[in-house]
């Protein structure tokens, strides 16, 4: 656009209000998401600042916790724990997770050779002589395979064991793992009643916790009621037995699990020969954002049945889903409970070639706008990142420290500017691959606030404006042509992202 044109920017205000509410709490949030001024540099020229983006907003949800925790008046009169019944007894084996078989990688793609590992797993089991507990330790063989390395450095992801247990479960001692897997077990097994293992001593708090664990981060139960019944002996106060119930029937869950994993085991097929851990974790992260609608009057909201067969859900939904397509494959991770800007909201972290990482699949769905695209501001973050915004619970675990940057989305595909040049140049060669998709958003990251406040003061002050420039020297070379007329854009401070969006014609 010629600059001797230009006679002053026109302030013009556009008001979109989007009234956000907790994640599935049925609740109105007490802030707006809004677009303000809007300014032109002639009547057909107008550059759009949208200071909160209108994606779903970051779905919070309500923290999952107990809403009703009840201690069983009952009392058993013996000091040996009460004996049990055939039926209460005999439980299912835990359901196994099933993934699709992995293809023979082709060995002409890789630099090193594959080769295999043999890891020893410890595994605990508790007897009982009178009243003491002795723990034996016996050892099961887990054959993995090497990962192997391709032509471009980028380690192949080699696909593990399914990950039966929620990542909590490896911080409790023997005595709790002893309580958690009877619980659990009973549990996938639809038991309404179950007991504890003889020799395990834990209190009515110990088995609260435990079942505050098992409901809150144990992804793939989608059954479990609120409600928190247990029967302690007279003499020592230590929980003998559990009543359970559930939301659903043992038929019903059935017929849902077999739904699941039809679902999960059709997006595993998906996956390629060849992709690496990162590349795995991106694909199911952009499957659920773009394929799975924000809906807080969904049916199932916080499940990984809604998120997955429905595919209508909010933020505990989208984080069950993820963890649970990553446990199928032997990626681990957890879902996390915190808020985001005080409201409460479920996200998950990531474990990637033996760095952990923060991932918000929920804040990735922004395709309910006018601009439907794939979010990645929170996709593989550090913990000063998370920590803009989000606030973890206390648990009575430690989270793992995420401090590495390499799978950061803009770290790792180098859309990172480091200066004002840089940031042009990017935006132009941005525009250029996003027009050829016909997709909407030009995203990329500052690397530290001076270069962001200078990127933000070239783009759009109205003495600058450069960012219509940009857009009209890329015009010619596009693919797909894009609206000259209109520029919207977004930027965040904090996380220092910068977004343009492209109004194809």
């Amino acid at each position: 656009m010629n600059k001797n044109k230009v006679s002053a920017f026109i302030a013009a205000l556009l008001a979109a209000a989007f009234m956000l509410s907790g994640c599935g709490g049925g609740s109105s949030a007490d802030w707006e998401d809004t677009l303000p001024s809007a300014v032109t540099t002639e009547p057909e020229k107008e550059v759009s600042v949208i200071e909160a983006e209108t994606n779903p907003p970051i779905s919070i949800s309500v923290p999952e916790t107990t809403t009703t925790t009840e201690k069983n008046t009952e009392l058993a009169t013996t000091t040996a724990p009460p004996e049990t019944s055939e039926e209460s007894s005999s439980f299912s084996p835990v359901t196994s997770v099933t993934t699709a078989p992995n293809s023979a990688l082709d060995p002409s793609a890789f630099s090193e050779s594959a080769s295999s590992a043999v890891t020893t797993v410890p595994t605990t089991g508790t007897t009982v002589t009178s009243s003491e507990t002795t723990t034996l330790v016996t050892t099961e063989t887990v054959i993995t395979a090497a990962p192997v390395k391709r032509a471009d450095g980028e380690y192949v992801f080699t696909k593990g064991a399914p990950i039966e247990k929620a990542y909590p479960y490896n911080t409790l001692d023997s005595n709790k793992k002893a309580a958690y897997d009877a619980m659990l077990t009973a549990i996938k097994a639809h038991k309404d009643r179950f007991d504890i293992p003889d020799g395990v001593k834990i209190s009515g708090d110990d088995y609260v916790e435990l079942y505050q664990l098992i409901y809150d981060f144990e992804y793939s139960i989608f059954d479990l009621d609120v409600n928190i019944r247990y029967t302690s002996a007279s003499n020592t106060g230590n929980v003998v037995s559990a009543q359970l119930s559930y939301l659903y029937t043992a038929e019903q869950v059935d017929d849902m699990q077999k739904k699941v994993d039809a679902v999960a085991d059709k997006i595993i097929s998906e996956l390629w020969d060849g992709m690496s851990e990162y590349e795995i974790v991106k694909f199911f992260y952009d499957k659920l954002a773009s394929e799975v609608e924000y809906n807080e009057n969904a049916e199932n909201l916080r499940d990984i049945y809604g998120a997955l067969v429905e595919r209508s859900t909010v933020c505990g939904g989208y984080a069950r889903a993820f963890s649970y397509l990553c446990s199928k494959v032997g990626i681990e991770t957890i879902t996390t409970l915190g808020d985001f800007n005080e409201t409460p909201h479920m996200w998950n972290m990531v474990k990637i070639d033996g760095n952990w990482y923060h991932v918000d699949v929920t804040s990735g769905n922004a395709t309910n706008t006018e601009f439907p695209y794939i979010r990645y501001d929170y996709f593989c973050v550090t913990d000063d990142i998370i920590n803009k915004y989000h606030v973890l619970y206390d648990q009575p675990f430690d989270y793992p420290k995420a401090a590495s940057e390499k799978y950061n989305y803009f770290v790792y595909n180098n859309l990172v500017a480091r200066d004002v040049p840089d940031a042009a140049a990017l935006i132009a060669e941005e525009i250029i691959k996003a027009s050829a998709a016909k997709i909407p958003a030009v995203q990329f990251a500052c690397a530290d606030d001076q270069t962001f406040e200078d990127v933000i003061f070239y783009l759009f002050d109205p003495e600058q404006r450069h960012a219509i420039d940009i857009y009209e020297n890329t015009y010619d070379s596009a693919e797909n042509k894009y609206n000259l007329n209109s520029i919207q854009y977004h930027s965040d401070p904090k996380t220092r992202v910068i977004k343009l969006f492209l109004q194809y014609v």
